[in-house]
């Protein structure tokens, strides 16, 4: 048994890990756009909670989305 787990334990320290950049971009994508939603969704309910008139959820996402485009150009431009 002992025999086993040492030679596990040679043969995993003989591998290389790599990270996919593909997969990183990917799950980065995925994320940015899961968060805008989740938050336009949580400003959405804020807003119908708080006002008698009700904005309509595109107009929201509108407005979010234009402010998320301004932060990724103001991001860029910073580096």
């Amino acid at each position: 048994m002992n025999l086993n787990i040492k030679r596990l334990k040679i043969i995993i320290k003989k591998m290389i890990f790599e990270e996919s950049i593909s997969v990183k971009n990917i799950g980065s994508k995925i994320g940015y756009i899961s968060s805008y939603l989740i938050f336009t969704v949580f400003l959405f309910l804020i807003s119908n909670l708080l006002n008698d008139s009700h904005v309509h959820y595109l107009v929201l996402a509108s407005i979010t989305l234009i402010l998320a485009i301004f932060g990724i150009l103001f991001r860029r431009i910073l580096r």
